[in-house]
């Protein structure tokens, strides 16, 4: 346009960098918006608007707040859409204090704030610990209008199990129930793990049969809970059922359930059950490392076992490499002379 002698105008420069952030070119929008701020052509917020949706999706939170700014300072109203791509933006970037920011300005300038923007907002005062204002922006969205969904309970539900709260995640759920919101998988498995620490097992497993009514599949996350928590007060045979019930269920083990089902099987006595959990672990996706290698090995060397141990720690190895080099091998492990590196 230049070149033929055309002035490029305010409606010129907006569809130019309009056309360059519906494909994500960041740098090209960026040159073509310091162009349109040169030759005076900033006069429709649209262009404001389009660059902070850019930078949001971007991840480029400080350039998005920049150009909040610069609305403001050239007189516009900031409309919902402009706050919330600032405000997403230090949300997913894990900016708090800045989200709050943008938050606060919102409410003081008198912008509408939608349900998902509240929401949002209650993850992040949970997060960081400001749970006073959480709750009363939970009763700030109920006075606005607004009906608490899932994963509003959800954040408060948590917030309160990571306070230690029981009583008060207990009332909130109930709440949840009775205001005919229904919980999911999340929910069920914040309570579980709450019950659990708590040494509320009976509790737990009732909340168990709940969720089971109501649609929900335990998955290996809600197994692992239960199985922990009976493990924490020596209940193995318990732990060892729910155990049982998860593989029946075709569940694949993680990290976390196999260091716990070591335990379990290690003070239970159950070595057969260990041995067989040590050969299901690759089927997981679980490679047996050195110190998981290590904690068998003197499993069973405590429980008198150690040709039994050796057996199996020659089984470990032949399905595939696994990392030995910190063991600290007994005489008589086939391991001794063989490790890798």
């Amino acid at each position: 346009m230049q070149a033929a002698g055309y002035k490029p105008d305010k409606v010129a420069f907006t569809t130019l960098i309009h056309a360059f952030a519906t494909v994500g070119m960041v740098e090209q929008a960026t040159l073509a918006f310091q162009k349109a701020q040169q030759a005076g052509c900033l006069g429709d917020p649209v262009i404001f608007y389009t660059m902070i949706k850019l930078y949001a999706k971007a991840q480029m939170s400080d350039q998005a707040f920049h150009m909040l700014k610069m609305m403001k300072e050239l007189g516009f109203f900031v409309h919902e859409a402009g706050y919330t791509n600032v405000l997403n933006s230090f949300f997913s970037a894990g900016l708090a204090q800045e989200a709050i920011q943008v938050f606060q300005e919102m409410q003081d300038v008198g912008c509408p704030v939608s349900e998902r923007t509240y929401v949002k907002m209650l993850n992040v005062y949970s997060k960081i610990g400001m749970h006073a204002r959480a709750e009363n922006l939970l009763l700030e969205m109920k006075e606005k209008g607004f009906q608490w969904n899932v994963v509003a309970y959800s954040t408060l539900i948590d917030m309160y199990g990571k306070m230690g709260k029981l009583q008060d995640a207990v009332r909130m759920f109930s709440l949840m129930k009775e205001q005919g919101c229904k919980g999911n998988l999340i929910v069920y498995n914040s309570m579980l793990d709450m019950y659990g620490k708590a040494g509320k097992l009976k509790d737990a497993e009732l909340l168990l049969a709940e969720m089971s009514g109501v649609g929900h599949t335990p998955d290996t996350v809600t197994y692992t809970i239960l199985i922990n928590g009976y493990n924490k007060v020596g209940r193995f045979d318990d732990s060892i059922r729910l155990y049982n019930q998860l593989r029946s269920a075709g569940l694949k083990l993680d990290k976390i359930l196999v260091a716990i089902m070591i335990n379990v099987f290690a003070k239970a006595r159950q070595y057969e059950q260990l041995t067989q959990l040590l050969e299901e672990m690759p089927s997981s996706g679980i490679q047996p490392d050195a110190r998981i290698l290590q904690t068998v090995v003197e499993i069973y060397e405590d429980g008198g076992l150690c040709e039994t141990a050796s057996q199996i720690l020659t089984r470990i190895q032949a399905l595939g490499p696994v990392e030995t080099a910190t063991m600290k091998c007994p005489p008589w492990s086939p391991l001794r002379n063989h490790r890798k590196g």
